[in-house]
């Protein structure tokens, strides 16, 4: 199978349901040439990301120097920029805050004392993915990608297509 053009929105659809079912991904950041990576509670609105941080931590200060992140949730490979927001009670993270305590209210039991504490160093991270891709294993083995930036969605077998430069997708 050579690449094919498939259903931007279609793709956009289930790439949203992905991640509805999960609440937790492998986020990478990095600074120059040092890359680091773990797994952080995630919430999303359609293919839009949040999490959040202490501002202290060594994530916050590579992301403040590079807003390029990278995101694996199960066979979902999400490449994106981040907007580090303010406090979680900033009026511009109401929509954070209501979308916590309604997807996930036994999580939020544990950390909204935190997230609610105005002394906190907590901040809300919002990561606008720019490339997705998700790979489909079994007899029908292929990897579509959806590129958010161009409304692109495409279907690539990477075992018959071994040559294939995935940027351009």
């Amino acid at each position: 199978m050579s690449p094919t053009t498939i259903s931007y929105d279609e793709l956009k659809q289930e790439f949203s349901q992905q991640l509805q079912k999960t609440g937790h991904g492998v986020l990478a950041t990095s600074d120059g040439n040092y890359v680091t990576a773990r797994e952080m509670m995630i919430l999303s609105d359609g293919v839009k990301i949040w999490c959040f941080t202490s501002e202290n931590s060594r994530k916050f200060k590579q992301m403040q120097a590079n807003k390029n992140v990278a995101l694996s949730i199960n066979n979902l490979q999400i490449e994106g920029i981040v907007a580090l927001k303010g406090h979680p009670l900033d009026d511009e993270n109401s929509g954070f805050i209501r979308m916590f305590k309604e997807k996930r209210p036994e999580v939020y039991k544990n950390w909204g004392p935190m997230l609610e504490d105005s002394n906190s160093n907590e901040r809300v991270l919002e990561i606008t993915p720019t490339r997705i891709a998700f790979f489909h294993g079994g007899p029908d083995l292929h990897l579509d990608i959806m590129n958010v930036a161009r409304e692109t969605a495409t279907r690539v077998d990477p075992l018959n297509e071994p040559n294939v430069n995935y940027d351009q997708y």
